[in-house]
């Protein structure tokens, strides 16, 4: 009995200690509890001012469900995207002369849902600069501030009322589980279709590239991951967008400038249809008054017996 009561003193000498385990549990053994909140809301806070800031000046983000991709998968679809987006960037400038930048300038990333979902109500409901009281007559630089992680931004998300047409309200119930936004600086038809053909492909409307064209895109491990996204909208210009709508924008041919010409053909149209018709009647009775008039000189010069 000795000796097992000794074994068990020798085991629990050899076990950490609980402040031990604390101290792996917060960081690095210099870190005390304290730097560690403090890291944790400096980290915090620097990932609502890169979502407030990709809101506000971001055009075009996609959303999309993913079930926990792994590195391997990642790279792999990121490579196919990259790929397809470049293709059309290559080609014709058919979105006009900074169209070639935007493969560069795209973003497949993951986002933390719980800070997105802050973000999108400090873009919705509080704006920049905006004072607590609006009937202040305060000096500027003496007033309260008004960023994004401010106490009046704090009350605005808070005490603010949630309209149900909102851009908020529609994304909100979309905001579950993991996430990943893809980015585009620029509203730009085709490349959003090269991206929904890797990504979200539609067949008829958006197919995926075949194997012939894009090898690496029936990869193994590229269909791997592709298979745990799931495109679930986006924010174009400000407004919500279903599966369909995007699908309907990303299938626009020519891109924006084909689609203004029609547009411009159309009211063009439309004007020249209306100006026709309503000078069509005036046409009409100046024909008759002058037919009528002709009659009347010719009975005139022939009068009737």
């Amino acid at each position: 009995m000795q000796n097992y009561g000794a074994k068990i003193n020798q085991r629990r000498e050899a076990m950490p200690s609980t402040s031990g385990l604390r101290a792996i549990c917060i960081g690095p053994l210099h870190q005390t509890r304290r730097e560690f909140f403090h890291d944790l809301l400096s980290l915090v806070r620097q990932l609502i001012r890169t979502y407030t800031s990709l809101l506000r000046t971001t055009p075009l983000i996609l959303f999309f469900q993913h079930s926990n991709l792994t590195a391997v998968e990642w790279a792999a679809v990121r490579r196919e995207l990259k790929k397809a987006v470049e293709a059309v960037s290559h080609t014709a400038e058919v979105d006009g002369p900074d169209s070639y930048r935007l493969s560069s300038k795209m973003q497949l990333q993951v986002v933390r849902t719980n800070m997105l979902d802050v973000a999108m109500r400090i873009v919705e409901f509080h704006t920049l600069g905006e004072s607590a009281n609006p009937l202040s007559v305060e000096p500027p630089g003496q007033g309260t501030l008004a960023h994004d992680l401010s106490e009046i931004a704090y009350k605005a998300i808070r005490e603010t009322s949630i309209p149900l047409d909102s851009a908020y309200s529609q994304l909100q119930p979309l905001m579950v589980g993991p996430l990943a936004a893809l980015v585009l600086p620029e509203v730009s038809p085709s490349h959003l279709a090269a991206a929904l053909s890797i990504l979200a492909p539609v067949p008829g409307v958006i197919p995926a590239p075949t194997r012939k064209k894009s090898p690496g895109y029936h990869d193994l491990v590229c269909q791997n991951g592709l298979a745990k996204l799931l495109l679930i909208g986006g924010r174009i210009e400000g407004k919500v967008f279903d599966q369909s709508g995007v699908n309907w924008i990303g299938g626009i041919r020519g891109g924006l400038e084909d689609l203004r010409a029609q547009l411009v053909g159309l009211l063009n149209g439309a004007g020249l249809g209306m100006t026709t018709t309503l000078g069509g009647g005036g046409r009409n009775l100046l024909l008759a008054l002058e037919g009528r008039k002709a009659q009347l000189d010719d009975n005139d010069k022939h009068p009737l017996l």
